[in-house]
């Protein structure tokens, strides 16, 4: 359980922290350096969306991976699919991106930075009337972690740039797009609705369908 809020938590400061680089990048760079320098990003969100769609069987009707304009709006890259209602399938689609990029992220970081520390802070509570405390110690071990990455990197070295680079232009494409997110919340209403709904009966019922469910999930 602590390992998945400790995910739940990590992803939503790593989506933030997306959107504003992305956000940060556009105001510095002009539009056709945007555009060139932040390519792999998209190729690798871009795969990733047509990752999750094979995997879930979805029809792919249309993908892209070159900028091109849609009327007044930028489109840097696509994937078009059949529409579905299985909000499974909608999250999966939405949500590849960030488990495509944070995987490439995590390959390079390995080849380009060998001496970068592996493994992501993770929460740990002892006390649950201290679970602030928890927390806080949760918050200073990614202030430790993020600290042996910088010391990890050799500056003198030209694969450190091409990582820090590589980190920026991927991190950037990690988040979802406003389309992704409105895929994302309308497969997650969905799901939350299943579970309320198997929670309601197996209240009535007597019977605890959700640990049977948690272990085959």
């Amino acid at each position: 359980m602590f390992n998945l809020i400790s995910f739940l938590i990590t992803g939503l400061v790593v989506l933030m922290l997306s959107r504003l680089v992305s956000k940060m990048l556009a105001q510095i760079l002009s539009d056709w350096w945007y555009k060139v320098l932040l390519w792999p990003g998209v190729v690798v969100h871009e795969f990733s969306h047509l990752l999750g769609a094979l995997l879930t069987f979805t029809k792919i009707t249309g993908f892209s991976i070159w900028p091109k304009t849609s009327g007044e709006k930028k489109v840097l890259g696509s994937l078009s699919h059949a529409s579905t209602y299985n909000p499974i399938v909608l999250v999966a689609i939405s949500i590849f991106p960030f488990l495509g990029g944070s995987f490439v992220l995590w390959v390079l970081s390995l080849w380009l930075v060998p001496n970068a520390p592996a493994d992501a802070p993770t929460i740990i509570i002892s006390n649950y009337n201290e679970w602030w405390l928890g927390l806080w110690y949760y918050v200073l071990a990614w202030w430790n972690f993020s600290w042996s990455l910088m010391w990890a990197l050799d500056w003198t070295s030209l694969l450190t740039w091409i990582f820090v680079y590589l980190a920026l232009v991927i991190g950037a494409h990690l988040a979802p797009s406003n389309k992704d997110l409105s895929y994302t919340a309308a497969g997650l209403t969905a799901l939350s609705l299943v579970v309320i709904l198997v929670t309601t009966i197996s209240s009535i019922i007597g019977k605890n369908f959700s640990v049977d469910i948690w272990s085959w999930v």
